[in-house]
């Protein structure tokens, strides 16, 4: 998630030398965008922001979410201080600009995302000339490669790549799961227990290898107001857990995009084993277990306990 506000105005010309050996004074105020205007005033200069995970004051600690909006609306979204403090503004964060009451906090920016990356669609992550290049200077096999990190779809960029993985398994020169634990798996588990409108059997069916069906449009950019089971696919959609093709306005599909996130997943519902769609994978991986071992009567009775199942994919 990318955010860029760039200012409107301009300020006056920077100082002579011969004035910069002398530092410039500025008046405190309490409030700080006032304090911020003083700064500029005497400096002649304006500031350049760069927020780096803007939104986790909001995901962390979710009880202080109003005021935070309120300092941020404060200091880009103030038609008489914001021009004159900021010359540009630039933020990333893994939600879209949350909605408080109604307006978004800093409706200026120009926002960009997993669901709407706009120019930036080839620089989320490693293009496959990108791998395919690693993989030639380091004879790793680029089909592993594909088969662990691939799957990402931005608009007309079919196959993104997790760069932080490809690189650690460059580094190690081991293909698995890098992917970097945070609340947001905890956070997962939370909605696929709440099973909103049948979304555990959604997880099984996407660990299946299937597409789920998602409209995007309604998420409120906050995973405190998750109230459905698309709100519940987009918020994994902007967490990296699923990628997705949109066909219109927001309406498209979502699936597991490759064997790390698959890899993830089956961590998540491995702490959850209350959960019946836990019962149900697990007893897929024994039947997978059983049929290698051509086991036919144990087979015979898996599926029949599978095709039983209230969770089984319709």
């Amino acid at each position: 998630m990318v955010h860029w506000r760039s200012g409107a105005g301009h300020t006056r010309r920077p100082p002579p030398d011969s004035d910069r050996s002398r530092p410039p004074e500025a008046r405190t105020d309490d409030a700080l965008s006032v304090s911020l205007a003083n700064v500029v005033e005497a400096s002649r200069r304006r500031f350049v922001a760069i927020l780096d995970e803007w939104d986790a004051p909001i995901r962390e600690t979710p009880n202080t979410a109003h005021e935070y909006l309120e300092l941020l609306r404060a200091l880009f979204k103030n038609s008489a201080t914001t021009d004159r403090i900021f010359a540009a503004a630039y933020m990333t964060g893994i939600f879209p600009i949350k909605q408080d009451k109604g307006q978004s906090a800093v409706s200026d920016f120009w926002e960009f995302s997993m669901l709407a990356p706009g120019p930036f669609a080839p620089y989320v992550g490693f293009l496959e000339s990108d791998v395919r290049a690693l993989c030639d200077d380091t004879g790793l096999d680029f089909g592993q490669m594909k088969h662990w990190y691939d799957g990402y779809e931005l608009n007309e960029i079919k196959s993104v790549y997790n760069p932080y993985a490809v690189m650690r398994a460059v580094r190690a020169r081991k293909y698995g799961s890098y992917w970097r634990y945070t609340s947001a798996a905890d956070m997962l588990l939370t909605y696929i227990d709440l099973d909103f409108e049948g979304l555990q059997n959604d997880v099984v069916r996407l660990m299946a290898g299937e597409e789920l069906e998602v409209e995007t449009g309604g998420f409120k950019n906050d995973p405190a107001l998750i109230g459905s089971r698309d709100d519940a696919l987009t918020l994994m959609i902007h967490l990296g857990y699923l990628t997705f093709e949109e066909e219109f306005n927001g309406h498209g599909w979502a699936r597991i995009p490759n064997a790390e996130i698959r890899t993830e997943f089956e961590k998540v519902l491995r702490q959850a084993a209350h959960l019946e769609l836990v019962k149900l994978v697990r007893a897929s991986d024994e039947l997978l277990d059983r049929a290698r071992s051509l086991d036919g009567a144990a087979v015979a009775a898996g599926v029949a306990r599978v095709h039983d199942s209230n969770y089984a994919p319709a």
